[in-house]
């Protein structure tokens, strides 16, 4: 595979989505009176920033490359599939919402203690905090082997460099800081994904129509649903109907319980405006889904009829793409986009682990008459811990 060869502007392009980041942390610096503020953006945010949050939290720069990768390599079938989760995120949050904002909750443990028991709520609160922090190092350790690949960075670096930059920023601006890094990092992501686009518009012969075309006519469509093995029950099916129908209603319907989003819905500080949010969050997931799948099909097409021998799979082909078809400075831009997908869902899993680690074990357990000022130096400093831990494990995962 060629790599994203970068040019000194191109590094600049990547230099400023930095320097832009951290100045965003700095701005909301000053909004840190209390854990509310700082955690829940004084419950006072509006609807629609908080709904591009939300789809940024879960959308790293694997998701960035998984979709085209997945249409290039086996086909549609996959992808389809990929709404169904929105659809009952919505289900989700009109049916577990409610109870969050009737006991005033920060995160969703609060609400065990209440139904259940204190060792409920601090069983499943330490379950999700440690698990979260594995989650983000596996997020930090993939994005910095996609950037060694398409770029030639070396590992080592992308983890500290991303790393750092998230925490300081997520650390600096709490949640205020986390929304609108993700706001602006979504347009970001957007600006690098429609550049892609045009230019394979431009390139693929018959442009979008024959792209799309030129797939299904070939078997990179929807031919799966046509074969008896994709409504099998037989486990050893690469994928297949019921298992993917499944997993994606099960994760579906986890979504209106995950810490991150209820966390996120509270802040909007109303039920409708938290469902405003949700439902917002569905139509632009969808909207990024396929455009993803579009880039799926087109660089299937394109490579099928202009064969390079470069490319032997998806995420090569996209690399490929990008490395010697895209004009000048988008490199950059498309780099910039796969580095805001990773640095949304760290800073979303740093910020959220801090109420976490706050609310279920500091206040309960530790000081219970901690005043705003000790609650707000607590999630700093848990934030920071969070992200430090994070980068620990993804460098120790990379030298193992």
């Amino acid at each position: 595979m060629n790599r994203i060869g970068l040019s000194a502007y191109d590094y600049g392009i990547i230099v400023l989505y930095f320097l832009l980041m951290l100045g965003i942390g700095w701005y909301f610096a000053k909004n840190k009176k209390d854990a509310e503020d700082y955690l829940l953006g004084g419950k006072n945010m509006h609807w629609f920033p908080v709904s591009v949050s939300m789809l940024m939290s879960v959308f790293s720069t694997y998701s960035l490359v998984m979709g085209p990768g997945e249409i290039f390599n086996h086909g549609w079938e996959w992808g389809v599939f990929s709404i169904v989760p929105q659809i009952f995120g919505i289900v989700s949050v009109l049916i577990f919402t409610k109870f969050f904002f009737k006991i005033n909750a920060f995160t969703p443990f609060e609400y065990l203690s209440l139904r259940y028991d204190k060792y409920a709520r601090t069983l499943a609160a330490l379950g999700h905090a440690w698990s979260s922090v594995f989650y983000a190092g596996m997020v930090l350790l993939t994005s910095a082997k996609i950037f060694e690949a398409a770029a030639g960075w070396p590992c080592w670096i992308t983890i500290l460099i991303v790393g750092t930059v998230s925490i300081i920023y997520t650390g600096t601006g709490g949640l205020r800081a986390v929304v609108w890094t993700d706001f602006t990092q979504f347009f970001i992501m957007m600006l690098g994904i429609v550049a892609l686009i045009v230019t394979l518009c431009r390139l693929t012969p018959g442009g979008a129509v024959g792209a799309v075309t030129y797939a299904f006519q070939n078997g990179h469509g929807l031919d799966g649903f046509k074969r008896p093995e994709f409504y099998t029950l037989w486990p050893y099916v690469r994928i297949t109907f019921w298992a993917m129908m499944i997993n994606y209603t099960m994760s579906g319907l986890g979504i209106g319980l995950g810490q991150m989003t209820v966390q996120r819905l509270i802040a909007t500080g109303s039920l409708k405006r938290a469902f405003r949010a949700q439902l917002s969050s569905f139509f632009i997931a969808a909207l990024v889904i396929y455009l993803l799948d579009f880039i799926g099909f087109a660089v299937y097409s394109y490579y099928a009829q202009n064969p390079d021998p470069a490319v032997t799979s998806g995420d090569l082909a996209l690399f490929r793409f990008v490395a010697t078809k895209l004009p000048f400075l988008m490199p950059g831009v498309f780099i910039s986009a796969a580095l805001a997908a990773a640095m949304s869902t760290l800073s979303s899993v740093f910020n959220s682990d801090a109420a976490v680690w706050l609310k279920n074990f500091y206040i309960p357990y530790i000081n219970p008459a901690a005043d705003n000022k000790q609650q707000v130096r607590f999630s700093f400093f848990a934030t920071i811990t969070v992200g430090v831990l994070a980068m620990i494990i993804s460098l120790a995962q990379w030298a193992s």
